[in-house]
């Protein structure tokens, strides 16, 4: 699809499209009423602002919770906490399961079944 540009204002009432020099630049305000144009980032990078009144910039992505520290091995859980604060629970060992605990750091931590039958009915009625 064929891009047209119409002029629809003043001259200083628009943005010149000699800005954008490339597919994915950005045009922001560098100051009041100054448009500026910013070239696309790399591969992976995400566009961050740095706050009012700064320049926007391109930077490493964060990689998401699936890249975080906090995993080390197949099976891990991050648990919360606090408030915007999680942990680790690393894996439990086979056959056990994870059981709320106040008294762990987590909150949670790994138990061993001692009746099946009652680990079943826990899970299914909530008692």
């Amino acid at each position: 699809m064929a891009v047209t540009w119409k002029k629809l204002a003043k001259e200083d009432d628009v943005i010149a499209k000699s800005l954008l020099t490339e597919k994915g630049d950005i045009i922001y305000a560098s100051d009041v009423g100054t448009p500026a144009a910013l070239p696309h980032g790399t591969d992976g990078q995400v566009l961050t602002t740095h706050g009012h009144g700064n320049t926007p910039t391109w930077a490493a992505g964060g990689g998401g919770v699936a890249t975080d520290a906090i995993w080390d091995a197949k099976g891990d859980l991050a648990v919360g906490t606090g408030a915007n604060t999680a942990s680790k629970l690393a894996v439990g060992t086979d056959g056990k399961y994870l059981k709320a605990d106040s008294g762990e750091a987590t909150g949670m931590k790994w138990d061993t079944v001692t009746d099946p039958n009652a680990l079943i009915w826990a899970i299914v009625f909530g008692g």
